[in-house]
């Protein structure tokens, strides 16, 4: 096999080389049998995996859980490649593609879980921001719960002023608990001629909030 590792075939078979080295890989594999037969047990395995586990990854996960299976998985696939040549097809190669790909697999479904939580974290938060900012009266808590995400996201208005942009300004504390994990964060947001709410600083506890008709 060359000088063909691990760790660029499993790069190759999920799309993350460059044009230049995908082109000069996929010459080598044209002469190269054993490469080939590499890539063919990461699909074996790829298939293998998706069936086995794809109910159960499909169910909801926690950041904290979904940030420690990425950052786990990554080491652990550092250390079982390191920069290895493959010189073996057949079940030395198999054995290689499950610690390999089967790995990769997982971390990328790990990671698209984690994007889709935060964004409907995200979400979550900019609805109760415009809820609030708009509707709510300072002092007055607006919260939004989401079963899904086991979570709950609470903006509290605590100050309304007029910017020199004559934009209405206000400042609020956002407390958001996912998991049972609770954070709260300062936000200010001014008011768009659309209406939408736009947030222009967050900060965290114990920061200095800026002076009423602050340039935004």
């Amino acid at each position: 096999m060359g000088e063909v590792t691990a760790e660029l075939l499993s790069a190759y078979h999920d799309r993350e080389l460059g044009l230049e080295e995908t082109s000069r890989l996929r010459r080598s594999l044209a002469a190269d049998v054993e490469a080939r037969a590499v890539l063919d047990a990461f699909d074996r395995i790829d298939d293998a995996v998706r069936e086995s586990f794809a109910e159960d990854l499909d169910a909801p996960i926690s950041l904290d859980l979904a940030r420690a299976v990425r950052s786990g998985l990554a080491a652990r696939r550092r250390r079982a490649i390191g920069r290895t040549v493959l010189r073996w097809a057949g079940p030395v190669a198999a054995a290689i593609a499950i610690v390999v790909f089967g790995d990769r697999w997982v971390e990328q479904r790990t990671e698209l879980a984690l994007a889709e939580r935060e964004l409907q974290i995200a979400e979550l938060t900019d609805r109760a921001v415009q809820d609030a900012l708009e509707n709510a009266l300072s002092g007055t808590a607006v919260s939004l719960a989401d079963d899904k995400l086991s979570g709950v996201v609470s903006i509290t208005p605590t100050r309304t002023y007029l910017s020199e942009t004559k934009h209405w300004c206000r400042e609020f504390v956002e407390d958001v608990v996912i998991d049972g994990k609770h954070t709260t964060r300062f936000g200010l947001a001014c008011r768009e001629n659309t209406g939408e709410w736009r947030r222009v600083q967050t900060r965290l506890p114990g920061s200095t909030p800026p002076p009423v008709g602050t340039v935004l």
